[in-house]
């Protein structure tokens, strides 16, 4: 990326890029990343934990998250949303059934810290440039692969829906000269439209919201929680669907991405949510993914469609206790088709920049299998494997075309 940047410039940049194309897909983002509260929602419940402890929990993911990305969006001009690991909700549900909230929130402040070593000692960075650029890509061809699975399941489960969905999709792509709209922003209106006509927003569900506000702990210090959940949870951040996907998406649409400043602010940000029982904050893979698209436009512009998904995704936090009962009215297939066909373009870009580069084939099909299988070991979510896979593989066939690739790579600091 070229020109000047800066949070000030950014600012004043901004409404020149907020149209039809930014606004959809950014849109699109903020919804799809809001429907994931529905992931701490159900970990709340498996837990035990009160109504206010899930409020707090949901509005430490859902705006701490954001700030970082807000920051790092508008201080780059790189579109990067800021949320929370999806995973990492799951693993610390199950963690609640032996340690106490404090004595997670204590893991979560240790969490943070780590996280703030490693990018303050530019470790990430260093580490980053031993990735192949074609293996980064394999990785995010793997894990952004389900959400074109999803949308087949999605039309087993709901086939008038999804089948309609995407043929709007395809109509509005075909004549999309004539129709001057996004084809992405005709197929969400599509899909909210045949929800209503079929019966599958049941408004009745958000009857009795009321507005809560969250609640600040502090934390408590348990060797066992320490141990349990801090590590695990700071590769969760760097890695699985936080900031190493969000990197190889970026990657993939040419931005040099500045991942030690990345790593810094989800340090911080970890740190501060930590105290309201937000167990982290990192850039969201596929929230990235979708604002930065090509349906958001020109590169230069699309960081306008991150502010728009991180304004969406920030008022979930503010006002966790309304707009939870909005989101859960959402069909899943609905969120399942949009998000999907909103990814075509950097599905694509990945697959073309791993596979048919013609180099490293070997090693990017196992960095292509591994994040799609979606596994984690040792508490290691799939796409953070994947890289070291994957690099490994390389090294080992080729050593001379492994230095001459990742000479190549275009990392910030």
């Amino acid at each position: 990326m070229k020109g000047k940047t800066g949070i000030v410039n950014s600012i004043r940049m901004l409404p020149r890029y907020i149209n039809l194309s930014t606004f959809s897909t950014g849109f699109l983002a903020g919804i799809f990343g809001a429907s994931a509260t529905l992931i701490i929602i159900n970990a709340a419940n498996t837990a035990g934990l009160s109504q206010a402890q899930t409020i707090s929990w949901v509005f430490a993911c859902w705006f701490f998250g954001p700030v970082v990305g807000l920051i790092l969006t508008l201080k780059h001009q790189v579109p990067m949303p800021g949320a929370w690991s999806m995973p990492g909700a799951v693993m610390v549900a199950s963690a609640m059934q032996v340690h106490t909230l404090g004595q997670l929130q204590g893991a979560f402040l240790v969490t943070g810290i780590l996280v703030l070593i490693l990018g303050v000692t530019r470790t990430i960075g260093k580490v980053m440039r031993y990735l192949p650029m074609p293996v980064v890509m394999a990785m995010v061809a793997g894990v952004l692969l389900r959400f074109g699975t999803d949308m087949v399941v999605g039309f087993v489960a709901d086939p008038l829906v999804v089948g309609v969905t995407i043929l709007v999709f395809l109509v509005a792509t075909r004549f999309k000269a004539v129709i001057k709209l996004p084809p992405i922003l005709i197929t969400f209106v599509a899909a909210i439209g045949i929800s209503l006509v079929t019966g599958q927003l049941d408004f009745s569900q958000m009857e009795g919201a009321s507005f809560v506000l969250p609640s600040v702990n502090l934390p408590e210090f348990s060797i066992g929680a320490i141990l349990s959940v801090s590590l695990p949870l700071a590769l969760l951040t760097l890695g699985s669907d936080g900031n190493a996907q969000a990197t190889g998406v970026l990657m993939s649409q040419g931005y040099k991405v500045p991942v030690n400043d990345m790593t810094v602010w989800s340090g911080v940000g970890g740190i501060v949510a930590s105290f309201f029982g937000g167990h982290n904050a990192n850039i969201a893979g596929p929230m990235t993914a979708i604002t930065s698209s090509q349906a958001s436009g020109p590169v230069e512009g699309r960081y306008a469609a991150a502010v728009i998904a991180i304004v969406i995704s920030g008022a979930v936090g503010l006002f966790a206790s309304l707009v939870v009962p909005f989101i859960a009215i959402l069909p899943r297939a609905f969120i399942a088709v949009v998000a999907g066909l909103a990814m075509i373009g950097v599905i694509s870009s990945a697959l073309r920049d791993s596979f048919g580069t013609g180099k490293m084939l070997p090693a990017c099909f196992f960095a292509f299998v591994m994040a799609a299988a979606d596994v984690t070991i040792l508490g290691i979510g799939a796409a953070l494997w994947a890289l070291l896979v994957g690099a490994l593989v390389a090294w080992f066939l080729d050593p001379g075309e492994f230095r001459e690739v990742i000479s190549t790579n275009n990392f910030g600091e």
